[in-house]
């Protein structure tokens, strides 16, 4: 979990009831903006990384099929155990786990979210890439964690801060930072946005059962910061008790998709090296047909008509290789060698797609192959 594994165990797990009850963690507005964000599904399968005392897991329970709160200190889990029990959540389980090194499945999870955690870990790259890894394709990687401004002096005032305090602190990425981590594990970021809390500190303290003495220290360093510093830690205080601000990233990656191919085994195509259809995604493209038969012949000669009709359910058979159906497609191009054959053509095209009406081009082109009168070409989309 952290350089120091055994000191974040310790620091957490004896201080793991007072993260339970720890309204930054339990109750923060960026706890329900993940879930905003992320739309879950009652499908899906959940991994909570770093889960502490299973807040986030708990709150991503309700709207899901199962969610695994995984941390690396188990008094941290008997407390998210806890209280999952207390609030009739079934669908929780919890399991040890180090976030750079995940003991699960490749492509397990619909959903992997981590909270205000990375800051602990050593090697948040090495962290991403294991998110990414039991990710399912398409799936999404949610990170909510303290940031660090992009100015690298002030970065290091307030990370010193925090580990003065926390001495499992490892360091807070600026945004910069965590959308390469994002790139370079092969993820794409849908979403990054900051949000700004305000912390007690003497609560913040209480965390980790600051003793008296280090309390002064951490007071001034917070109040006597560097300008930049103390703009972006904002200490004020109100009604003599001090209070001062941490800003939140939240970043929403997504696993790029699985290619797929189909080939409906014409000689054009292994001559060619193309697919009769691809599908990345929601996304599937159909490459030019024409009226090839299983035999390599082609069918209806002569007759534009019977071409179509023969070209577009080839069409469809490719689409429903990939799971798709001709009521997703959303634009079909139609080429005609003779242009007195175009509206025998587009009436054939209507009778097909009579109640799906999607986007459509027909052209006069010179089609390679003297007998093939029609060529087709369609997209579909799952939205």
């Amino acid at each position: 979990m952290s350089a120091t594994p055994s000191l974040a165990q310790q620091i957490f797990g004896a201080n793991a009831e007072a993260y339970a009850t720890s309204r930054t963690h339990a109750q923060g507005r960026s706890l329900g903006r993940l879930i905003e964000l992320t739309q879950p599904h009652p499908d899906w399968h959940v991994l909570d990384v770093a889960t502490g005392a299973g807040h986030t897991a708990l709150a991503f329970a309700p709207y899901v099929h199962d969610v695994v709160a995984s941390d690396i200190t188990p008094q941290m889990l008997a407390q998210a155990e806890r209280l999952a029990g207390e609030r009739g959540l079934a669908n929780v389980s919890t399991h040890i786990a180090d976030a750079e090194h995940l003991p699960f499945d490749d492509a397990s999870f619909d959903l992997v979210t981590c909270r205000i955690a990375p800051h602990h870990f050593s090697d948040v790259q090495r962290f991403v890439n294991e998110c990414q890894r039991v990710l399912k394709p398409e799936g999404l990687l949610v990170i909510d964690d303290n940031i660090a401004p992009e100015d690298m002096t002030t970065a290091h005032y307030i990370d010193d801060y925090e580990r003065l305090r926390d001495p499992s602190h490892v360091r807070c990425l600026p945004p910069s930072a965590w959308r390469k981590c994002f790139a370079q594990a092969g993820l794409r970021v849908l979403r990054d946005e900051t949000v700004e809390k305000q912390i007690g500190f003497e609560e913040w303290c209480g965390h980790q059962k600051t003793p008296a003495e280090l309390m002064g220290r951490l007071r001034d360093t917070l109040l006597n910061a560097p300008e930049a510093a103390k703009a972006q830690l904002k200490p004020t205080l109100k009604d003599g008790v001090l209070h001062f601000s941490m800003v939140e990233g939240i970043f929403v990656g997504q696993k790029r998709s699985a290619r797929r191919a189909v080939s409906s085994g014409t000689k054009w195509e292994k001559m060619a090296s193309f697919a009769r259809a691809v599908r990345m995604g929601d996304h599937v493209w159909v490459s030019g047909t024409t009226a090839t038969g299983a035999d390599g012949e082609v069918v209806g000669k002569g007759n534009a008509v019977e071409q179509t009709r023969y070209a577009f359910r080839k069409v469809e058979t490719a689409l429903a290789q990939l799971g798709v159906s001709l009521q997703d497609v959303v634009r079909t191009r139609i080429y005609v060698r003779n242009l007195a054959d175009w509206e025998a053509v587009a009436q054939t095209h209507g009778d097909i797609f009579k109640t799906i009406q999607p986007a459509n081009t027909l052209v006069r082109a010179d089609i390679v192959g003297d007998e093939y009168l029609v060529e087709v070409e369609a997209d579909a989309y799952l939205g």
